[in-house]
């Protein structure tokens, strides 16, 4: 029973490769240029210290291995990962969904203003950009310098070099080329059977490039295009931190890992970071590497760091709405039923199809309940703690598929997982298809406040926005800058879309 709870069906390595520190490297790049532009010198100098400090522990002395990957494949999934993200508007080179306009917002803000910026809300009252803001950081440090037309592309290439690394971990973590197509295909195209969702609540077919997976009305899980059309900025590190997870399964050097992931990953995504942690607890080997992880030389810098970080992400969340969904006893009884529904639907069916298949362990069951307990709270403007904590549970579960397809035996089961794939990746499909047929609509030169105010008549928008009320934020943080207001927005949607995404 215990080798069942820590097993694990991928293939794992001993040892670090250039692919592992390419992935440390691309998580930890955006937390240097924080801790060097936004904190005092005094205080910025040797919180860099502690990071060099801890990356030398890390690595030193531990000699890399020989990970080969064919050139040819490397090429190609290179060339995937650029027109995957150009389609889901990254760049503005196709359509880019609502959402882009307060990343657009956010981008050019930080690129125009120096850091941290500063905004007046509503009631005159001084704001700090206080938000997940690693995924942008290389690109608007660029931007400072070339402008803010070189910080959208660059940022586009820094979105497909982090796809990049996604597709090619994922191809790592099995050894038959066939289940490496797959597993390419699932990054790409994996998603719940929100169709059939949407048929059963709306009683007909969505139209092409509609948003169909807020069908249950008061949550979603997010299939992979969606997550990296609307949100890279957390699927990116989730996807990353996952992967190298499973690549150390039980291994010594996941201990060593997971001090980095816990202080890089909050300042991508702290929802992403929170739906990591049980699976990086579950992935250590405790009975041997608990010194490994807790060694002062790693776990003391990494500890400071990203105490640092939350406490920049927290200030002033207790502003952002959030409660129990079951908390009004009126619509307990339909909402319990809907509740069942969407999880049958949305990893239900797939769970126990690959338990079925003799394809489970002890990490297909967390990845479950997991995603069973996640959409009963609701965090966020769009129940963001459900669609954000629960990518690191949906790759597991998406990529535990991939064996049991390609294994001889059980025919008729391997084609029922087969047909709900399909139908998941029919939804999924929805994303890229509104990039073909919706207008391409250019960046805006807009403010976040301005955004907000234009888009969703919301002054302050407090997921982006906090008081700088922490006298150790004061203390820490360079003096805020008042962001100069761009209003050029004409009042409306990018074309396509309604308020609803659609």
């Amino acid at each position: 029973m215990s080798g069942f709870l820590i097993s694990t069906p991928f293939r794992t390595v001993k040892g670090w490769s250039w692919l592992d520190a390419s992935i440390g490297m691309y998580l930890a790049l955006p937390l240097i240029v924080f801790l060097a532009a936004w904190l005092r010198p005094l205080y910025s100098i040797p919180t860099l210290i502690a990071l060099v400090y801890f990356a030398s522990n890390l690595f030193s002395r531990r000699r890399f291995m020989q990970e080969r990957i064919p050139a040819g494949i490397c090429f190609g999934l290179a060339l995937l990962a650029l027109g995957w993200v150009a389609l889901g508007g990254t760049g503005h080179w196709f359509y880019a969904n609502v959402d882009w306009v307060f990343r657009d917002a956010l981008l050019r803000d930080l690129v125009v203003t120096p850091w941290p910026p500063q905004y007046i809300g509503g009631d005159g009252e001084s704001l700090i950009m206080r938000a997940p803001i690693a995924y942008f950081l290389p690109a608007a440090l660029v931007g400072h310098f070339a402008g803010l037309a070189a910080a959208h592309v660059v940022l586009y290439v820094w979105t497909a070099l982090g796809f990049f690394l996604v597709l090619t971990s994922v191809c790592q973590l099995f050894e038959v080329k066939g289940q490496k197509l797959i597993a390419v295909a699932l990054v790409l195209g994996f998603g719940g059977l929100d169709l059939l969702g949407y048929l059963a609540i709306n009683r007909q077919l969505p139209v092409v490039g509609e948003h169909i997976e807020w069908w249950a009305g008061f949550a979603q899980f997010s299939s992979n295009s969606t997550l990296l059309y609307w949100v890279p900025n957390h699927a990116l590190p989730a996807w990353l931190g996952t992967v190298l997870v499973l690549r150390h399964w039980r291994g010594s050097e996941l201990a060593r890992l997971a001090p980095l992931l816990g202080a890089c990953i909050p300042l991508w995504s702290p929802l992403a970071a929170l739906g990591l942690v049980p699976i990086i607890l579950m992935g250590i080997n405790w009975s041997q590497d608990a010194k490994v992880l807790f060694a002062p030389k790693r776990f003391v810098p990494a500890a400071i760091l990203a105490l640092l970080c939350i406490c920049y992400l927290t200030m002033g969340s207790g502003t952002i709405p959030g409660e129990w969904i079951f908390e009004n006893p009126q619509n307990v009884a339909a909402l319990f039923n809907l509740y069942v529904l969407l999880c049958f639907l949305e990893f239900g069916i797939l769970a126990l199809l690959i338990l079925r298949l003799r394809a489970g362990s002890g990490l297909v069951l967390m990845a479950m309940a997991l995603l069973l307990v996640m959409p009963a709270y609701k965090f966020g403007y769009g129940n963001d703690l459900v669609m954000r904590a629960s990518i690191p549970a949906l790759l597991v579960l998406a990529l535990s598929t991939v064996r049991p397809l390609t294994e001889p035996g059980h025919l008729g089961w391997r084609i029922i997982l087969a047909v709900v794939l399909g139908i998941g990746a029919v939804g999924a499909m929805q994303e890229p298809a509104r990039a073909v047929v919706s207008p391409r609509w250019p960046a805006m030169d807009i403010s976040l406040t301005d955004a907000s105010r234009e888009y969703s008549g919301i002054a302050a928008p407090v997921t982006y926005v906090s008081k700088l009320d922490s006298r150790v934020l004061r203390a820490l943080l360079r003096e805020p800058v008042l962001v100069r207001s761009s209003l050029t927005a004409g009042g409306r949607y990018p074309p396509g879309e309604d308020e609803n995404g659609r």
